[in-house]
């Protein structure tokens, strides 16, 4: 049995940024979803008839001998993308979310099966991968009951924690810590008489993503306007909000 881990939701939401990642299986004359196939791309000699094309599975192992290998893999994904070809059967979704629990076979990786079946659930919009994001504790470290220190955390060396180049090597390594995390923008917006100022307003991550190998962060602003960020922006836009004394890592925006 699996856990609805942190690990497997950010997984399952790596999963969901390109549609190449997955292929949707349905009936050939009821036209009816019965499964999603996922690294079918990375198996298939032919993706044009998906129900009878025979499967190749040595070709990601000769790919990655001769550096044939996506150039958007990345340490954290290889796993998701290469070792796994799996079918998700489409059942009924309520006992998987009353157990909070996901079954997987016991011979491969139950948080790679486990991001399949949640991403197959939001594709059939039967889960909010972002809603779980909001509500789901993270899991804590082993070892002991160890604590990582807070972004607003006093003392040690928290006082460089906001530096733009802390910032991007954190984001870099941990793409998915700043989720929730508030931070201020400039906009220009137009004023009561008329004229256009220039104001900070608050904004909130709320989901991350890569493409082409480049990761990107989704902010909501007071306003409601929705703006997409690469490391350099958003680092600086970060730096800028715990420099001027906003609360990063404090409540709803």
């Amino acid at each position: 049995m699996c856990p609805f881990m942190s690990e497997v939701i950010v997984r399952a939401q790596a999963l969901l940024v390109e549609k190449a990642n997955y292929y949707v299986i349905k009936d050939t004359r009821s036209k009816v979803v019965k499964g999603i196939l996922f690294n079918a791309s990375k198996f298939l000699v032919s993706a044009k008839n998906i129900h009878s094309a025979p499967m190749n599975r040595s070709r990601v192992a000769l790919n990655s001998l001769t550096g044939k290998l996506p150039d958007t893999l990345t340490v954290n994904t290889v796993d998701l993308h290469c070792f796994l070809i799996h079918q998700v059967q489409l059942r009924c979704v309520d006992p998987v979310m009353e157990s909070g629990m996901i079954t997987v076979a016991p011979s491969v990786s139950k948080a790679t099966q486990g991001s399949h079946v949640m991403a197959a659930m939001a594709l059939q919009r039967d889960i909010s991968v972002e809603g779980i994001l909001k509500s789901l504790p993270v899991r804590k470290l082993s070892g002991g009951q160890r604590k990582r220190p807070g972004p607003l955390a006093e003392g040690g060396d928290n006082t460089h924690r906001f530096s733009v180049d802390i910032l991007i090597r954190d984001m870099l390594k941990f793409p998915a810590r700043p989720l929730h995390w508030n931070l201020m923008r400039e906009f220009t917006l137009a004023a009561d008489d008329g004229a256009e100022d220039e104001q900070f307003l608050l904004g909130k991550v709320v989901s991350w993503g890569e493409k082409d190998g480049i990761y990107f962060w989704m902010t909501t602003f007071s306003h409601g306007a929705q703006v997409k960020m690469e490391y350099q922006e958003r680092a600086e836009c970060l730096n800028g909000t715990y420099t001027h004394g906003a609360d990063v890592a404090g409540a709803a925006a």
